[in-house]
């Protein structure tokens, strides 16, 4: 035997609603997507990273959902669920954070610095060198200084 349902309470919008009101600003509309949805989203985030990361990330996550004026939200595709939507979000941006870190981490520290450092090889420059790397660095077509990068070829 199955219980028949209660109906939806009537002052509470479907997903749809509530997404297309905080895309047009509507008054109370982004509290709204919070209450109904910030458990979620903190959840996803509380089990893909470190308990000392869970409040930055989760604040990240707003912040960049605001700053990029829901674009996220404009690309839910309409009739599929939002919780699950959400959930893969979160699970990219959780990932993109770690990333992005580990770059950060990479950038800053390393065992390079720890390493005594060795008598520097004297450098001998000559004429004839300094005028080809001068002809190498030239832009092909324009003839003049190439711009930075990964060499013509690549």
């Amino acid at each position: 035997m199955t219980l028949p349902r209660a109906p939806a309470a009537a002052t509470e919008p479907s997903d749809i609603e509530l997404v297309d009101s905080v895309l047009r600003a509507a008054p109370g509309a982004v509290e709204a997507f919070y209450r109904r949805h910030s458990q979620l989203i903190y959840h996803c985030i509380r089990s893909r990273a470190d308990r000392q990361d869970v409040d930055d990330i989760f604040q990240a996550f707003f912040e960049k959902l605001t700053n990029r004026d829901y674009r996220v939200l404009r690309l839910w595709q309409r009739g599929t669920s939002l919780p699950v939507y959400l959930s893969k979000v979160v699970r990219n941006f959780v990932i993109d954070f770690h990333r992005a870190r580990r770059l950060r981490e990479q950038a800053v520290g390393g065992t390079v610095e720890l390493e005594p450092f060795s008598a520097p090889e004297p450098e001998t420059i000559s004429m004839a060198s300094t005028s080809q790397g001068a002809a190498a660095h030239r832009h092909p077509r324009l003839g003049g200084p190439r711009a930075p990068g990964p060499p013509a070829d690549l």
